[in-house]
């Protein structure tokens, strides 16, 4: 917990304690009952409940988890093809004929990465079949990877990466959080 300003002048003081309110709230960061952001003395961790994160999956009664490569970067839409592979990545060899259409959400909703991220060509994507439909294996969800601050500005700004729980996508550029001034 960052301690607020107490010298100065009114107008700076007031500025500079915002932007310290913003980075507490940052770093005061708990999650929910499905992700949980844990602070100890190596930094902060995530914790995943698998318990919540279970009925968010589709109903598949036998998890066969499968893998594969976007054959694009994904950056919007409903369904990403992916290019079949191992655990590890290794291609399977099969070439086009055996591309899986996979929905990235399970109710098969349009998804869209934010702030210009993407599943990358090299993400390995596990995903599950459910009634003749693939569906990914994870549910997306957006989590903190870095932040800034500008002291002679009072600029606040973060960096985001989506997260479906056993791959992630690209991280983000840096996005204003506060860009000084007043506060919204």
């Amino acid at each position: 917990m960052i301690d607020h300003f107490t010298g100065g002048k009114p107008e700076e003081l007031r500025k500079k304690n915002e932007l310290v309110d913003a980075v507490n709230g940052l770093l005061n960061m708990r999650g929910d009952g499905l992700i949980q952001v844990r602070h100890a003395s190596a930094g902060p961790g995530l914790h995943f409940s698998v318990e919540q994160l279970l009925p968010r999956l589709p109903n598949t009664g036998a998890a066969v988890i499968n893998y594969g490569k976007p054959t694009a970067a994904f950056s919007s839409g409903t369904t990403i093809t992916l290019d079949p592979c191992s655990r590890i990545g290794t291609d399977d060899a099969e070439g086009e004929d055996d591309y899986v259409t996979v929905f990235v959400q399970a109710d098969q909703a349009s998804f869209s990465m934010p702030n210009s991220t993407t599943i990358p060509t090299t993400a390995i994507v596990p995903y599950t079949s459910s009634e003749g439909d693939n569906y990914v294996f994870g549910t997306p969800l957006e989590v903190l990877t870095d932040f800034n601050v500008n002291t002679s500005t009072f600029k606040l700004q973060k960096k985001i990466q989506v997260d479906f729980g056993l791959f992630a996508g690209t991280e983000s550029g840096w996005i204003d959080v506060h860009t000084g001034g007043e506060c919204p």
